[in-house]
């Protein structure tokens, strides 16, 4: 019997590194990442104030896009910001519909950094409106029973993905 694929999923504060960290999971791997941030971009909303419903069709799209690779037995990167216990819960569906593994990354980094991160990034690039931002990180619910594996910030992300993500 193969292998099941794997769904790798980054949940933490924004601008706490998730990115980073499943690009560098993507390449170590030589998988595909789904990126909300790349969705929004698509759209055209990079640096806006996204509504709620605006939010729920592009995560619907970033499901279809998971549950492709999935559905193909590839293993795939999900970087969409579950930061809720509720939206964990529903990519965990997600994996199981597709018969795939759920392996949860919380990327754990101070309140503080992720906010001081987000106005440096934020004032050159304009990748995220703030109301989003403050949104989501007051709305963050950390991973506590559901089975996980931390990235600490500060870490070497690239010894971590070889000693954390091998054989996850």
């Amino acid at each position: 019997m193969a292998e099941k694929p794997r769904l790798y999923v980054l949940t933490g504060l924004p601008f706490a590194g998730k990115t980073t960290l499943g690009k560098a999971i993507a390449k170590s791997k030589k998988i595909p990442i789904v990126d909300l941030s790349d969705i929004i971009c698509e759209k055209g909303l990079s640096g806006k104030d996204i509504a709620g419903s605006q939010f729920a069709q592009m995560d619907e799209e970033a499901g279809r896009r998971a549950s492709g690779y999935l559905q193909k037995s590839t293993d795939v990167v999900y970087d969409i910001t579950p930061f809720t216990k509720t939206r964990r819960d529903r990519i965990r569906s997600l994996a199981n519909e597709n018969e795939a593994r759920f392996i949860l990354i919380f990327v754990d980094i101070p309140r503080e950094e992720t906010l001081r991160r987000y106005r440096k990034q934020n004032n050159r690039k304009h990748l995220a409106h703030e109301n989003n931002v403050m949104y989501v990180t007051a709305h963050f619910e950390a991973p506590t029973e559901e089975e996980h594996i931390v990235f600490h910030a500060g870490e070497n992300i690239h010894e971590w993905v070889k000693s954390n993500v091998k054989d996850a």
